[in-house]
């Protein structure tokens, strides 16, 4: 129905604050007009009682717009109605005292009453600031619902989600442009139903912009709540975006992780603070004999762990893994065994983590072994390792024993009979083989020692060991060698006492494999690699030198030079041996550089002890 032309139905609102716009105007217009029409008809006719009802005009008007000070005006407009008075009556009658009472009266009761209203509608529309301003500031959108499904109203966080202006967010429905086509549509009536009858709603489900038609998940609650006099419904919506992209990253992680504990073959679990079980992978299930759903929830220990391997009871506060729960460190054994489903044990290796959450320990993660391949290959090692041994010793001891008896008898052959000189060769060429087979024995059973007594170090002198070396070959029966070396002190370096092996090794071969006079230096010089202080040891010779393709694998094992004399293919191998074993290292190249011809030059490297400092 149209209000038009209809008084009554008119909204006086905008007349009314036009007139407070121009109140002061007003009021002055108004006190004229009352002064004058008082002037008439008090001087013109003499009449004192109709005008006066004018002046209360200005003076509730002044009441409603200036509160108590509209006193003020009616003092004046009192006097003035009693000035008049007295010029029209030449006297002061009691009407006119008390209608001047009553204009002060007039003033003072409305203007305290029109106070007393303004300062309850600064208070309610504070009160009202302040819960708008709530209702706009939290985080979710707000919508209010009448029972029928209409919006009433909104907040600005609503706008922003839904990408709406005020006028589109109450025009727009909820079903039809808020909510995707994706959604059980058929089930928002259902939902609604059970708000109005007073049950709070909470579900997820999956908004719609409108104007572009984006979409995403929110969270809905939805409560009936008395608004003034009508019900109405209360709809918060949270938009779970972020939250959604958290738990599909984390459903992402736990599905990579689970296929990385079901992909491993070493069995694992993860226990509370308690021992049971939280978590166990496929391998460890079927190590143990049953399924992984059998298992949750289970007492790991007691399961899997309560015996020794002879069958006696291993008590849970003995067990290590309860003790890192306890103590939150870590623990790892190897010589302990898990109980299988049907009785049966096998050894395992296993280490426990204990699990931290805001630095208080939940409980731990265990990972195991099935070592029982490892110790059965152990046990084959170690059998054969025994038999080599015995073989070495068999060798070393009653086959270096025949040989020396050999060489002792061609010795004296040599010495005692008169032979020619093919016959002569034929006993030198057989007692060199001889030697050279108790130089084999000894090099298998220093290699021997090597491994057996592998990181066995002591500071040994390295000047003092040079010296000995040198004077070694100082006198060599039959040849002339030549011993170049300057005597070094204080070069102290941690090797295995056998270090001196490698280089008589290297000297030694320096004679062997040449012919003639050979000229042999030996030189010790510090230097420093990555960052390192190293001794290097340069043995040079004079003899026909090695060959370019022979350089890189001379120190492999079974790698012989190509000088005349023949070799077993451990000298080199049991130089490098010993050279690694102190953490140096050992290589070849030429004496003079790009000619092989003419020499070679041994290269040793070995780190230096402490900060002793070389001097010649």
């Amino acid at each position: 129905m149209s209000t038009r032309g209809n008084p009554a139905g008119a909204d006086i609102r905008p007349v009314w604050a036009l007139m407070a716009q121009y109140r002061q105007y007003l009021i002055v217009a108004l006190i004229l007009v009352c002064i004058a029409i008082a002037l008439h008809f008090n001087l013109v006719y003499g009449i004192e009682t109709v005008y006066t009802h004018f002046f209360y005009l200005p003076i509730i008007l002044a009441a409603i717009w200036y509160y108590r000070k509209a006193v003020f005006l009616a003092l004046f407009l009192a006097g003035l109605h009693i000035y008049l008075g007295i010029e029209a009556t030449g006297s002061i009658v009691p009407s006119t005292i008390i209608r001047a009472i009553m204009f002060v009266a007039v003033a003072a009761v409305i203007g305290t009453l029109s106070g007393a209203r303004e300062e309850l509608f600064e208070s309610v529309r504070k009160s009202e600031e302040r819960l708008r301003s709530i209702f706009n500031g939290v985080s979710d959108a707000i919508f209010i619902h009448r029972l029928d499904g209409s919006i009433i109203e909104v907040n600005d966080r609503m706008l922003q989600m839904y990408g709406v202006t005020e006028g589109e967010a109450r025009r727009l429905s909820i079903k039809q442009d808020y909510s995707s086509p994706a959604n059980p549509l058929d089930e928002l009536d259902r939902v609604w139903k059970r708000v109005i009858s007073g049950d709070d709603q909470i579900f997820e489900w999956l908004a719609r912009r409108p104007h572009d038609g984006f979409t995403f998940p929110v969270e809905v609650y939805l409560r009936k709540i008395r608004l003034g006099e009508n019900d109405v419904i209360l709809a918060t919506v949270r938009d779970i975006s972020i939250r959604k992209r958290a738990e599909e990253e984390r459903n992402r992680l736990a599905e990579n992780l689970r296929l990385l504990l079901e992909s491993t073959d070493e069995g694992i679990y993860g226990i509370d603070t308690m021992g049971r079980i939280t978590f166990i992978n496929r391998s460890a299930a079927e190590m143990l004999g049953y399924g992984a759903e059998e298992l949750i929830g289970l007492d790991a220990h007691g399961l899997a762990h309560s015996k020794y391997p002879d069958g006696s009871p291993f008590p849970a506060e003995a067990c290590p893994i309860q003790k890192s729960v306890k103590t939150g460190e870590g623990v790892r054994v190897s010589d302990e065994v898990y109980w299988r489903h049907d009785g049966t044990c096998f050894p395992v290796e296993y280490s426990s983590t204990p699990i931290r959450e805001e630095d208080k320990i939940t409980g731990a993660v265990v990972i195991f072994y099935d070592i029982t391949a490892r110790k059965r290959t152990e046990r084959e090692l170690h059998d054969a390792k025994t038999r080599a041994e015995l073989y070495v010793d068999l060798l070393g001891h009653d086959i270096n024993n025949l040989n020396q008896q050999g060489i002792g008898y061609l010795e004296v052959a040599m010495d005692t009979l008169d032979l020619d000189e093919d016959s002569s060769n034929t006993l030198r060429r057989a007692l060199d083989a001889m030697k050279n087979s108790s130089a084999l024995i000894q090099n298998v059973r220093k290699i021997q020692q090597i491994e057996a007594e592998k990181h066995l170090h002591e500071i040994i002198d390295l000047g003092q060991l040079l010296s000995t070396v040198a004077a070694t070959f100082t006198d060599v029966p039959g040849r002339k060698v030549t011993i170049n070396y300057q005597p070094v002190t204080a070069c102290c370096v941690n090797a295995s006492v056998l270090i001196k092996e490698a280089f008589y090794n290297l000297v030694s071969n320096a004679v062997r494999h040449s012919t003639g006079p050979v000229t042999i230096w030996i030189k010790v010089s510090e230097t420093e690699d990555r960052g390192k202080r190293f001794y290097r040891v340069d043995v040079e010779d004079t003899g026909p030198g090695i060959p370019d393709e022979l350089k890189k694998k001379l120190f492999s094992r079974k790698v012989r030079g190509t000088s005349r004399t023949a070799g077993t293919g451990l000298g080199l191998f049991l130089v490098k041996s010993l050279v690694d074993d102190a953490g140096g290292s050992v290589w070849v190249e030429d004496r003079i550089p790009g000619n092989h011809t003419h020499g070679s030059r041994f290269v040793v490297m070995l780190p230096k002890h402490g900060d002793q400092r070389s001097h010649a």
